[in-house]
């Protein structure tokens, strides 16, 4: 039995985004005789269609057909619905991707809650917030959720029962440049569906942007644009009217006047032409009007808000200088301090509100109430009520997110938040919030164990429609720790961000600071690192390593070394290759150098245990002889200028050796040095 029919629309795909989705196809727990997939390539003038067909001859499971060119991913989708023979349906981007254990995590969720329909976990490359708040639990019935849409977002990338595809004849809308023509097809899901389904514990969809992907069709310059948002505001009172779809009707027109009609006005928009400026202005108040979208007004935020009310009275003007003057202000998250406790990072951040300039949100105190401050033209259009952000910040959120840097997928992190004001002498307003989380890296993947990779530490802010999702600032010291056999490793990336490591150990080589280093009475040499660490063990790694006697290059060779926490405090112990090692220990982080220059002693004398010039860089070396030469030279010179007549002081100048003694001194220094690789 076909479970899942995946349907994919083809049209001038290149070769690299055809196989990033083929691979992830192939790399699917699902057995691949249990889904199909079902290319459709819609006239590409290209070598995809050939491409396509080598790729059916070595896959039992790929359908191909070709149609010609529609101009959209309607059609195409359309006839592939018409092939399918899967229980589910899935459509996906031609160069997208799904994770590993998408198809039998997304169809076992949705064959057991029955459901018409399931949203399955989707990331966004370009995004990292993308419908984050979207994905919070496993859901078997989604259909009377608060908050956003059970089919946000309004894409197609989801599992929809063929049987409700072809008992009601729910196809894409054709032509060659219909706009959301996804959500089209989602309103007519949404008002036949009865079980709606959303998968969070695994991740389902990557939405795959490169430079140059998607389209710059949505275009609010464009009357198009305005007369499509139109239709689909038509569709969703034609499709979602009746009282037993109320709150999808109103869920869905919400997000429309919110995130399109109004959010047109950005601080671009005073920006655009006189003539855009005008159509944009005509359009959205007509449709604000049309569709009586004011009922919406009291749930805005107050930046939002405030445009809504100057679209109703029809003051463009004002409309035009509120949207230069009222910005939204990123809220940029700063670590304080990350300390493991057992194994679990615990976190402590403090958030500002700032843009890259500076500017903060410019806040008053008036009474016991906080108001915006705008222009006096503004404040005179608005009264103390609409500019009245006390509930507004009160309700600022914050909390902890991290995201593999690798296959993009972001999970959330339990957290704390508070937001604080405080009131300068002037009466203006500043405010700030604290965050704290715990970061579990053996829970951390929505109960899961965290992979072994790259993970960077998130904040997200929110103050009323000001929305940032971003790394967490930090410049504290690495940290690692070793707990149950396994060694994590936080740390400040090049980027001056947090990334956490599980399974670290190669990195913390690389992210600790040699202090000293002894010898072992077996031999051994025992670097002494940095930094406070947490737990107590050994755990084998690798340390790089070049005793060549090159001077310009430098050839590390990956050696065995053993990392050791105990007592809060970490060494690497490893063997000594030759009395000369070049060692690449804590090269990434900050400036420090490239590798140091480790002097090993016969076995029978120590290193001198903290004296830090045991190991030393090769140019620190390289400029201590320099140093020392401009002294010789110079003390040769200064002898020379105060030397008396010859026969007043016959043996004054034999305290300075001559010339071509001191050319034969640095000659044989440079050779004692570059048989070491010093210079």
């Amino acid at each position: 039995m076909i479970k899942v029919s995946v349907v994919v629309p083809t049209y001038k795909t290149a070769p690299e985004g055809l196989q990033r989705l083929v691979d992830s196809l192939d790399g699917q727990t699902m057995p691949s005789d249990e889904f199909e997939v079902i290319f459709i390539d819609d006239g590409s003038p290209d070598d995809t269609f050939e491409r396509l067909k080598m790729l059916q001859s070595s896959h039992a499971n790929v359908q191909l057909d070709r149609i010609e060119n529609s101009g959209w991913p309607s059609r195409p989708r359309n006839v592939g619905i018409d092939k399918a023979q899967g229980e589910y349906v899935l459509f996906m981007d031609h160069d997208d991707t799904l994770y590993p254990d998408a198809l039998r995590a997304g169809y076992e969720l949705a064959k057991g809650s029955d459901a018409d329909v399931l949203s399955g976990k989707e990331v966004r490359t370009d995004d990292a917030g993308w419908v984050f708040d979207s994905f919070e639990k496993d859901e078997r019935q989604a259909l009377d959720r608060d908050g956003d849409h059970p089919l946000t977002p309004l894409n197609p990338h989801k599992l929809y029962r063929r049987r409700l595809l072809e008992e009601y004849s729910i196809r894409f809308p054709e032509g060659r440049l219909v706009l959301w023509e996804d959500q089209f097809f989602n309103l007519r899901v949404a008002r036949y569906a009865k079980v709606m389904s959303r998968l969070a514990s695994v991740p389902f969809y990557h939405w795959v942007t490169t430079a140059g992907s998607g389209t710059t069709l949505f275009d609010v310059t464009q009357i198009y644009y305005w007369q499509m948002l139109r239709r689909l505001c038509e569709a969703v009172d034609v499709e979602l009217s009746g009282p037993d779809r109320k709150l999808l009707h109103e869920q869905i027109a919400r997000l429309q006047y919110g995130a399109r009609v109004l959010g047109a006005y950005n601080v671009g928009y005073a920006k655009r032409s006189v003539e855009a400026r005008r159509m944009i202005f005509a359009e959205s108040r007509a449709l604000r009007e049309d569709f009586e979208l004011s009922r919406f007004d009291d749930s805005l935020s107050v930046s939002v808000r405030l445009r809504a009310q100057l679209v109703g009275a029809d003051r463009q003007d004002l409309l035009e200088r509120l949207c230069s003057e009222d910005v939204a202000i990123a809220g940029w998250g700063t670590a304080r301090s990350m300390t493991w406790h057992a194994g679990v990072l615990e976190v402590t951040t403090t958030v500002e509100w700032s843009s890259a300039q500076g500017r903060r949100p410019t806040l008053r105190r008036k009474g016991e109430r906080i108001l915006k401050v705008l222009s006096p033209e503004l404040s005179e259009a608005f009264s103390d009520d609409d500019r009245d952000m006390t509930a507004e910040v009160s309700r600022a959120t914050g909390a902890f997110a991290i995201r593999n840097r690798e296959d993009k997928v972001v999970w959330s992190t339990p957290s704390t938040w508070s937001v604080h004001t405080e009131e300068a002498a002037d009466g203006s307003v500043r405010i700030t919030g604290a965050l704290t989380t715990t970061i579990d890296p053996s829970t951390a993947a929505h109960g899961s164990t965290l992979e072994s990779t790259y993970w960077d530490l998130q904040t997200r802010v929110r103050l009323g429609s000001a929305l940032t999702h971003r790394n967490l600032r930090s410049d504290l010291p690495p940290s690692a720790s070793f707990v149950k056999g396994r060694l994590h490793l936080v740390y400040p990336n090049d980027g001056g961000h947090a990334t956490l490591i599980p399974d670290g150990q190669a990195e913390t080589v690389r992210r600790l600071t040699p202090l000293s280093a002894t010898q072992n009475e077996d031999g051994r040499v025992r670097v002494h690192l940095s930094g406070v660490h947490d737990g107590q063990g050994s755990i084998a790694t690798v340390v790089g390593l070049d005793a060549s006697a090159a001077i310009d290059e430098v050839d590390f060779v990956e050696h065995p070394a053993v990392l050791d926490i105990d007592g809060g405090q970490a060494t690497l112990t490893f063997d000594a290759t030759s009395k000369v090692m070049r060692v690449r220990i804590g090269d990434r982080i900050g400036r420090r150098p490239k590798f140091w220059t480790l002097f090993v002693t016969p076995p029978e004398i120590e290193l001198n245990v903290g004296q830090f010039p045991k190991i030393r860089t090769t140019d620190e070396i390289v400029a201590e002889d320099q140093e020392r030469e401009r002294a010789a030279a110079a003390a040769a010179e200064s002898n020379a200028g105060s030397r008396k007549p010859e026969g007043d002081a016959p043996n004054a100048d034999q305290s300075t050796p001559k010339p071509g003694v001191m050319r034969r001194i640095r000659r044989r220094c440079g050779k004692l040095l570059r048989s070491w690789g010093l210079r």
